[in-house]
């Protein structure tokens, strides 16, 4: 509130609620929060798809004007017994 210039805030988890079973339980373990707030002035708006990936790269971007190249928005589960990774279609 104070800020002599209005802040970045990026508040993002590393992974959703994995209790459940079947796939169920990847969607919601894949549904992480990732919230963006950028300052007064700045009109760009995250993707509706945007991965943890790209968030640096988004906010680099749209803040500071650098022209980082984003990553594909790709998503993976790890099962945690047996540590295969698939990538979520």
């Amino acid at each position: 509130e104070n800020s002599a210039s209005s802040p970045v805030i990026i508040i993002q988890g590393d992974h959703g609620f994995n209790m459940l079973d079947g796939s169920d339980k990847i969607t919601e373990a894949n549904s992480i929060l990732n919230a963006i707030h950028l300052p007064e002035g700045v009109n760009a708006k995250a993707p509706a798809t945007i991965t943890p990936v790209n968030t640096f790269w988004f906010v680099l971007n749209s803040v500071f004007g650098f022209h980082f190249k984003q990553e594909e928005d790709r998503l993976y589960y790890v099962n945690e017994n047996t540590f295969d990774c698939t990538e979520i279609k």
